[in-house]
């Protein structure tokens, strides 16, 4: 995946992160199916549909995330990512983790316990409403600096 791609997934994340949670047709708006010529409806059946509004399904959204990691909260399940972005700004994107998401850390099965904040993070997020879960997080180790490595000297 590119790093413009990557941009383009964290931008569309944040945005569905920071809209209202109900659309303005959502909020207040009814809708009622046309009245059928020479059709007869029985009054009861009518007014027991009028009093049960239809309930819409929360939009699945599946997003793909990247970055450092920047808290891990394991007793709370929740982990933060944070990337550079455009103009000298920095995206932060916190999203929970439940039992049944896959945690990997250095391609070897983990837990949140496991990961440390500076390692760097991929995760697939399922966002349901304002609820951002992962289902699979994978994670590499910072990469550090060899003492022993040639070209150093101290």
């Amino acid at each position: 995946m590119t790093t413009k791609t990557r941009l383009l997934a964290l931008s569309a994340l944040t945005a569905l992160a920071l809209a209202p949670a109900g659309s303005a047709f959502a909020a207040g708006s009814s809708w009622s199916a046309p009245a059928l010529h020479g059709a007869s409806v029985d009054a009861s059946h009518a007014a027991q549909k009028a009093h049960k509004p239809k309930v819409k399904k929360p939009k699945v959204v599946k997003v793909h995330v990247s970055g450092t990691l920047t808290v891990v909260d394991a007793a709370a399940g929740t982990l933060t990512l944070s990337r550079p972005a455009r103009h000298h700004t920095v995206v932060t994107v916190s999203f929970g983790v439940d039992a049944s998401t896959v945690v990997e850390r250095d391609e070897a099965t983990a837990t949140l316990a496991d990961l440390v904040v500076g390692d760097h993070v991929s995760a697939k997020l399922r966002k349901v409403g304002d609820v951002a879960t992962a289902t699979r997080v994978s994670a590499e180790s910072a990469e550090t600096e060899d003492p022993d490595e040639p070209g150093d000297e101290g």
